[in-house]
């Protein structure tokens, strides 16, 4: 999947308020700004969009040599801990 990218990151730590410990991997990518017109809802604009993707912390370092934001196909698999996601598991080529 060809996609514009402006970071990847690697956040761990200690919640404030649960104590309970995280890690967080993402890539943040962009995509098309897509018009939107319902009853209720009405969305216009251009340029990309930021999403966030899980991404595998295996494959982070494939990512520090790149100058940003880029374009790369990302390596897109189903997330081993939860099958109704998608995770990153690095860069194709």
């Amino acid at each position: 999947m060809k996609v514009t990218i402006f970071n990847a990151q690697r956040a761990r730590g200690v919640s404030a308020k649960t104590n309970a410990e995280y890690d967080i991997c993402t890539v943040t990518f962009g995509t098309q700004v897509q018009p939107v017109h319902r009853d209720n809802r009405q969305v216009t604009g251009y340029g990309l969009d930021a999403k966030e993707i899980g991404l595998d912390p295996a494959a982070l370092t494939q990512f520090g040599k790149l100058v940003y934001p880029c374009e790369v196909d990302l390596l897109i698999e189903p997330d081993p801990r939860n099958i109704n996601r998608n995770i990153c598991t690095g860069i194709a080529g």
